[in-house]
């Protein structure tokens, strides 16, 4: 009897040792367990990667631009050189090229007016040679194919005045012009108003500064002023274009000089002068009855 209440004792102490080991168990095992918050809030699901694009544009590369080519210098420089070494007096060979392109002039002047004269306001095309002896320059403008040319370089040496801005032309009240006859400069026109401004622009531009000369002057051009007046004697009696303005010169000092100024008339102005002499009787002709 005592064995087999023994036994039960044993039977009963090994139950409930081994219900108390699975219940230690699973309580740990709810402690240490994380809980599923994807499955509880869908809010905190971990999204999915999406794959990385590739990008595998690549530029289409820029096309090389093409050199503008370089012209070739023209064959008239040849003569150009020619003229040069003559009036440098040195051989054509220690002429070199130094450089040369072509241009679009803004005029016929080809970028180089002469003084005293007037050019067509229309765009020339044309070359820009720059020529080299010495260690100096020479600079030549042409048309494009040479038949019109200019030594550029050599008019930097000509002295030239406005004679209107100079002499204050513009406050001329009247023009009188008198043409040379028998020994006496008789008046042959009068001009006031338009016909004036008209006659003083053919002067409205450099005139080139020359020394004086010998000369029969066939008119004289005298410009009244308020209280004043200038005196233009001009045209020789051999066609020259040539004149010549006498003015008082007061010093500083109080002195006064004559001054006597020459100058290249330019054609516009010939041309206008004869106009207004055209009706003056030749000398020589007999008179009609």
């Amino acid at each position: 009897m005592n064995n087999k209440r023994q036994i039960l004792l044993i039977t009963v102490g090994a139950f409930l040792t081994i219900f108390i080991i699975v219940i230690i168990l699973v309580s740990n095992f709810s402690v240490n367990e994380t809980p599923d918050y994807d499955a509880i809030n869908p809010k905190f699901v971990t999204p999915t990667p999406l794959p990385k694009e590739i990008d595998d544009y690549k530029p289409k590369p820029s096309p090389t631009p093409e050199p503008t080519p370089t012209p070739e210098i023209p064959s008239f420089g040849g003569l150009f050189i020619a003229e040069l070494s003559n009036k440098l007096g040195v051989l054509p060979a220690n002429i070199t090229v130094k450089s040369y392109k072509d241009v679009t002039f803004p005029d016929t002047s080809l970028g180089c007016p002469e003084p005293g004269r007037m050019y067509a306001q229309v765009l020339t095309p044309g070359w820009k040679i720059i020529f080299e002896n010495n260690s100096r320059t020479y600079i030549y403008h042409s048309n494009l194919d040479g038949s019109n040319y200019i030594d550029c370089t050599s008019l930097e040496d000509i002295e030239a005045n406005n004679i209107i801005n100079e002499f204050d032309l513009f406050r001329s009240i009247k023009i009188n012009i008198k043409r040379l006859k028998d020994g006496e400069y008789i008046l042959i026109n009068e001009l006031r108003d338009a016909e004036l401004d008209i006659f003083i622009e053919t002067l409205n531009i450099p005139i080139k500064v020359v020394g004086n000369i010998e000369c029969k002057f066939l008119y004289k051009v005298i410009f009244d002023f308020e209280g004043d007046s200038l005196d233009l004697n001009c045209i020789c009696e051999d066609g020259r274009n040539y004149g010549e303005i006498e003015y008082l010169d007061n010093q500083d000092n109080g002195d006064t000089f004559l001054i006597i100024k020459g100058y290249e008339l330019p054609d516009n102005f010939m041309n206008l002068v004869g106009k207004y002499s055209s009706s003056l009787e030749f000398p020589g002709l007999p008179k009609l009855d």
